[in-house]
């Protein structure tokens, strides 16, 4: 819920004196999948903030993400590994994803690695392999994308199902190691995103029509 509120300034507490609701995201929290995608983004905010520090651009994001989230401008997943890399990147921890993270050498003609832990891609020579996994180039050039783009343009980018949920995946495990703590709605969306899985290939087994123009 987004609103605005008038503080009255006290010797130790601020008084609320007044409040007025600007967005409720009444559809949002009325449709059961962008609830589920929604949750992790208010989740990540309230662990990441503290008392005192500026908010404002972490705020915008938030505020931005859920209106996208409501307004379907692109798949809930991208939506959400989106948030959560910019988020990241707002707090200091950009991951590295065109650069080794430890050599800075470019990740050209070599299957990369990731690890959450080092801030992000590696190349062969410097792996960590207890640390590290690997992962599809095309995964971390659309990460990189998710970190540039406006969330209005994501609808664009050449990402089906499976390469939203690699994304996803790569997003909450990169966030949760920076956060220091796993998120509890993590364990629901991946769970969702699992069930949504197997329910298209199912439609798709036994509808091969369904995967292409009729």
């Amino acid at each position: 819920m987004h609103i605005r509120v008038m503080l009255h300034r006290g010797r130790e507490l601020d008084v609320l004196s007044q409040v007025e609701t600007l967005d409720g995201h009444q559809s949002l929290r009325g449709d059961y999948e962008a609830f589920v995608y929604g949750h992790p983004m208010l989740e990540l905010s309230w662990r990441s903030l503290r008392e005192g520090q500026d908010s404002s651009l972490f705020f915008r994001a938030l505020a931005v993400s859920l209106k996208s989230l409501e307004e379907k401008v692109a798949a809930p997943p991208l939506l959400l590994a989106a948030f959560e890399l910019k988020v990241c990147s707002l707090l200091g921890f950009r991951p590295s994803l065109r650069r080794c993270s430890l050599c800075g050498s470019l990740l050209q003609g070599s299957l990369p690695r990731f690890s959450a832990e080092v801030g992000g891609a590696v190349c062969p020579s410097c792996s960590p392999p207890a640390a590290s996994r690997n992962v599809d180039p095309e995964t971390l050039d659309l990460a990189e994308a998710l970190l540039s783009l406006p969330l209005k343009e994501l609808a664009a980018l050449p990402a089906g199902p499976d390469e939203a949920a690699a994304l996803l995946r790569l997003a909450a495990e990169y966030t949760e190691s920076h956060l220091g703590m796993p998120l509890r709605s993590h364990e629901v969306v991946l769970r969702y995103l699992n069930e949504e899985g197997k329910r298209m290939r199912k439609d798709i087994d036994e509808d091969p029509r369904g995967c292409g123009p009729h």
